[in-house]
C-alpha cells in the first residue's frame, strides 16, 4: 500500500476540488430549478445551508436568476474564488441590467423554497436575503422589504438585507445600477 505524501499544493488541489463539487453540486440545483423542475427538500435544506454559510455561493445564485445565459464555468468560478477574475466576472455582470425572464422568478422561488425547508432556523437567512435581493431586482419592494427583514430577524450580521433595505429607502432600483 502507498501512500500520499500531504503537501501544501496537493492540499490546495483537494480543497479546490471540494469547492468546485459543492459549487457545481449547487449550480446544479439552480439550473433544475430554472428549467421547472422539482427540487427534493434534502437539496434545498443542503443548498440553503450554502449559500447562508459562503457568501460566494449566495452571489453566484443571485447572478445565475438575474444573467441566466453567464456560463457555468464563470459561475463556479464565482462560486469558488475570491479573486481578480470572479472579481472580474462579478463587476461585468453587476453593471448588467438584470434580466427579467422565467429564470429569475424560478430562482427566487428557489430560494423561498430553501428558506422554507429551514424555516425558524439560521440557515433560512442566507435564502431569504437571495429572495429580497432577486424581488427588488424584479421590482417587488414590497417582498423584498419582507424577506429582508425575515433574514434580519433571524441573523442580524447578514449584510445583504440592510444594503436591499437601504436601497429602498433611497428609491434606488436595480436598473439604475446599470453603469
Amino acid at each position: 500500500m502507498t501512500t500520499a505524501t500531504l503537501t501544501p499544493e496537493n492540499a490546495t488541489k483537494a480543497i479546490n476540488d471540494i469547492r468546485r463539487d459543492i459549487t457545481g453540486r449547487l449550480l446544479s440545483i439552480i439550473r433544475r430549478a430554472q428549467q421547472g423542475e422539482p427540487i427534493a427538500m434534502d437539496e434545498l435544506a443542503w443548498a440553503a445551508d450554502l449559500i447562508t454559510a459562503s457568501p460566494s455561493n449566495r452571489d453566484m445564485t443571485i447572478l445565475a436568476a438575474i444573467h441566466p445565459d453567464t456560463s457555468d464555468h464563470d459561475l463556479t468560478h464565482i462560486g469558488t474564488h475570491t479573486d481578480e477574475r470572479s472579481r472580474t466576472i462579478v463587476d461585468r455582470l453587476m453593471t448588467q441590467a438584470p434580466e427579467h425572464t422565467d429564470a429569475l422568478t424560478r430562482t427566487r422561488r428557489l430560494a423561498e423554497s430553501m428558506a422554507e425547508a429551514t424555516k425558524d432556523t439560521k440557515t433560512s437567512a442566507g435564502p431569504l436575503a437571495t429572495a429580497a435581493y432577486l424581488a427588488w431586482t424584479d421590482d417587488d419592494t414590497t417582498n423584498a422589504v419582507r424577506r429582508a427583514l425575515e433574514a434580519l430577524i433571524i441573523d442580524q450580521t447578514e449584510t445583504l438585507p440592510a444594503i436591499i433595505l437601504a436601497m429602498i429607502d433611497q428609491h434606488i432600483t436595480a436598473g439604475q445600477l446599470e453603469r
